[in-house]
């Protein structure tokens, strides 16, 4: 097969051999790929597949609209040079998947890969590793995709990025890389504006880098962004770091103790399973009020009912 890319952070794309982008029919299409790629370790029912792609037909209708899409698939993927989709998707009458076997480069798969060997790696070599996953994210998965099966994996990858910054931040600065820190802490502030952990992390790495007035002006836009965008002051925390800042004190470690460290694997892997049944759940009711909404903008206004003549 063909050397196959397909990135989903930011915007869609599947490239042969960097020759340009695969043109696909419809959206259907790319949807289906996308979605295939991204829940690339589990074997799919045609039936749930297609029912949750064509939601609004019935079963006969999505199994054949399956069909076409696979065929479409099929074909958009051979007039790029990739001459059997088995070498990509296993597909039989009743199931599909990613081969086990499919050599495609995937970004997200990259991505993941890159950030569990660095978590196993001591500091210096991990502040690389996690430097060439983080580069991978250039954008929210499937940006601009509104689906309702795009929030879960959306959201999940958004945590693991962010988990990831924290991790480099944490790692630079026992390394003494200050400078890292807080480029890396600009880049958590600009991903995620309205953390005020985001926000302190930058004041203290600025703090620590021997730029005093940096994080106090700091402290400034994170007042003014509260109470601009959420009508709020910054929370206990925050106030007392700037604080410390302000009276020039040494700061303490309790802030530092809330970032990765260094953990048992049994541990690590219990609190991600919670983080991720937690953001699952946000993402489940998020999904669940969108409809609720559409269905409620959708009904037609209730007519009085007519007195009744008894």
């Amino acid at each position: 097969m063909e050397a196959l890319r397909i990135t989903l952070f930011g915007s869609f794309t599947v490239e042969v051999d960097e020759t340009g982008p695969v043109h696909f029919k419809t959206r259907k299409e790319q949807e289906l790929l996308a979605y295939l790629v991204l829940h690339r370790q589990r074997v799919h029912a045609r039936e749930t597949l297609a029912s949750l792609l064509w939601s609004e037909v019935t079963t006969t209708q999505s199994r054949k609209y399956l069909r076409r899409a696979l065929w479409r698939l099929r074909t958009a993927l051979g007039e790029r040079g990739v001459p059997e989709p088995e070498a990509l998707l296993c597909i039989d009458s009743e199931h599909l998947r990613v081969s086990p076997e499919a050599t495609a480069w995937i970004d997200v798969c990259a991505f993941e890969q890159a950030l569990d060997a660095a978590e196993q790696q001591p500091d210096a070599a991990a502040i690389n590793g996690l430097e060439a996953a983080l580069a991978l994210y250039v954008g929210d998965v499937l940006d601009g995709w509104y689906e309702d099966w795009c929030l879960y994996e959306r959201e999940r990858l958004r945590h693991r990025y962010v988990h990831g910054l924290q991790a480099l931040i944490a790692a630079a600065e026992r390394q003494g890389d200050l400078d890292r820190a807080v480029a890396r802490s600009m880049d958590w502030v600009y991903y995620d504006t309205l953390s005020e952990r985001a926000q302190r992390c930058l004041m203290r790495t600025r703090y620590r880098a021997g730029d005093r007035s940096g994080a106090l002006r700091q402290y400034g836009r994170c007042v003014a962004m509260l109470r601009d965008e959420l009508g709020v002051s910054p929370s206990a925390p925050t106030q007392a770091l700037h604080a410390q800042i302000l009276a020039g004190q040494q700061l303490d470690e309790q802030e530092e103790r809330t970032m990765p460290s260094r953990s048992p694997a049994g541990i690590v892997s219990l609190l991600r399973r919670i983080e991720d049944d937690v953001h699952r759940l946000r993402a489940m009711v998020l999904a669940e009020a969108e409809r609720l909404e559409g269905e409620t903008e959708a009904r037609p206004p209730m007519q009085p009912k007519s007195p009744s003549p008894y």
